[in-house]
């Protein structure tokens, strides 16, 4: 974890990011590539915590029905970055209190672990 947190870097958008959200993202990041010791997120440079859920074009802040989604693998201008939400992630712990951080855990790793898949194949590791 310490590792991936000195690669990548981890910003909140419009909110004070807290060491929690560091800890569970990084968590979530070296799941899927415990096994490979030499593992590095090499098309990964930074990830954006917004505050809530957003749209297509990136926008959280607005009351329209069309914000959901909860975290995307960046491309174009995003390219080397993910963005997730953390109103998504805070949802998931409410649904699963028992499991909390398993929780939020396996809400970033889908998007983890496919980002894992597509750096694979376009990687000579």
């Amino acid at each position: 974890m310490m590792q991936f947190l000195s690669e990548v870097y981890i910003d909140g958008v419009q909110f004070e990011l807290e060491e929690l959200d560091k800890i569970l993202i990084s968590a979530s990041a070296v799941i899927p590539v415990f096994g490979f010791k030499e593992w590095h997120y090499t098309n990964l440079s930074s990830i954006l915590l917004y505050p809530d859920n957003f749209n297509e074009d990136m926008q959280f802040s607005s009351k329209d029905n069309s914000r959901n989604i909860g975290g995307i693998v960046g491309n174009g201008r995003f390219e080397k970055q993910m963005i997730l939400s953390k109103k998504h992630c805070i949802t998931v712990l409410k649904t699963q209190p028992i499991k909390a951080i398993l929780a939020y855990t396996n809400s970033c790793i889908s998007l983890i672990s496919w980002m894992t898949v597509q750096m694979a194949f376009q990687s000579d590791y």
